[in-house]
């Protein structure tokens, strides 16, 4: 039997365990709490996510072709395809970045080669202080072993974000944020981290949703049927791991209408402006109820460096997850992203159509089991890549 044909033996009999899945629901947790000196408390919370993925081909989601021409030029360096569409967790890391030798200042701490490959996605460690009810400062990381080359440890520690949570009012809904905070675009940040996320792999528009910038933010509700967030920032709601356009003096907000019965109906609508001259408009809806959970957001957006280098984007996804019992279900998601970048003389075109499928398995409400196959196809001109990708993830959750 294959390597992937005993990870989903594996899977099957940890959910046909009845002592994980017996009919009980599954328990949540309360954090460990610790009392410091001026009455701060302290919650310490976190989660490890250990992953195993077997990406097609050579790992690597693009083609090169450096004979085609851009505006009657030799184009130095031109592909179509996608690098980042073969994500492998729920970082979005790719399984092969390639051997490109560009002006772009590119990091493969993965670098599969198109291997079945074992992978600790991260270590996500977080500390919560709260200073009374209305005051608390929180911070989280992200740990990466990775593996180096030529006697370089390619580990990594980044910092997710921290920052200040200060609410002034006691009976009003408003929070004001100050530090390194979470967006204020769409809704897919909010299941960012492995543990939230129903399944592995985000979406291919949460490269632009989900970055954590600095500066500060306000939130809140009216009569917790409108909601609202904004944000004025150093740097932009475009992940770095993209690589591309993120630091930006960025204005940023999103306004929503939520309504809540039998099931849970929410209809936003984000816009971004920076300084630069970038800009981004989305528009997304969420659906929760019975055990159904719907999700869908489209995206335009308009990046630039204001030198001269250049994203056009436009995208979107619809993601279904239904629990077909507390502690397990299938999710389906379709998304596709059609862009075009220009950096200096080199120009990709990319239009990349994907389909996921994958399943959840809450074993415990510390241990989650999931698996997911992504199927993705190149549109437009070039050849069709063999890029698809099976990944698996355990996430225990503190």
């Amino acid at each position: 039997m294959s390597l992937i044909g005993v990870l989903l033996v594996a899977f099957a009999a940890l959910a046909a365990d009845p002592i994980v899945a017996g009919s009980q629901p599954v328990a949540t947790a309360s954090p460990t709490e610790l009392q410091v000196m001026d009455n701060v408390l302290v919650v310490l919370n976190g989660y490890v996510d250990i992953g195993f993925f077997d990406a097609a081909g050579d790992g690597v989601a693009y083609d090169r072709d450096a004979g085609l021409r851009l505006n009657d030029r030799p184009a130095p360096w031109m592909y179509h395809g996608d690098p980042w569409a073969n994500a492998v967790n729920s970082q979005g890391d790719s399984a092969d970045l390639g051997l490109d030798r560009t002006n772009v200042d590119r990091t493969d701490r993965v670098a599969s080669a198109g291997q079945p490959t074992f992978l600790v996605n991260t270590w996500h460690p977080g500390i919560a202080l709260f200073a009374g009810r209305k005051l608390q400062v929180r911070g989280e990381l992200d740990i990466e072993p990775r593996r180096g080359d030529l006697g370089d440890v390619a580990d990594s520690v980044s910092l997710d974000f921290a920052h200040l949570d200060w609410r002034p009012f006691d009976r009003n809904d408003l929070h004001v944020y100050v530090g390194q905070v979470e967006s204020t675009f769409g809704i897919e940040y909010r299941d960012r981290h492995a543990p939230d996320r129903f399944g592995i792999t985000p979406s291919a528009i949460a490269r632009y949703t989900t970055g954590t910038p600095v500066g500060i933010k306000v939130r809140g509700s009216v009569r917790r049927i409108v909601w609202y967030s904004a944000a004025v920032t150093s740097g932009s709601t475009v992940n770095q791991r993209f690589g591309h356009f993120f630091d930006e003096q960025t204005g940023s907000a999103r306004v929503a209408a939520r309504a809540e019965g039998s099931a849970r109906v929410e209809l936003g609508i984000s816009g971004s402006a920076g300084l630069l001259g970038s800009r981004q408009v989305g528009i997304d809806l969420q659906i929760d109820g019975a055990g159904l959970e719907v999700r869908t957001e489209a995206l335009i957006t308009d990046l630039t460096d204001g030198q001269g280098d250049w994203l056009r984007a436009r995208g979107g996804y619809i993601e279904v997850a239904y629990h077909a019992f507390n502690w397990a279900g299938p999710l389906v998601r379709v998304d596709r992203r059609d862009a075009e970048l220009v950096t200096g003389p080199n120009y990709y075109d990319s239009d990349t159509l994907r389909w996921t499928t994958g399943f959840r398995f809450d074993m415990t409400y510390n241990a989650i089991a999931k698996v997911e196959y992504v199927y993705i196809d190149e549109l437009g001109q070039g050849a069709e890549i063999d890029d698809n990708v099976f990944t698996t993830s355990l996430v225990f959750r503190y």
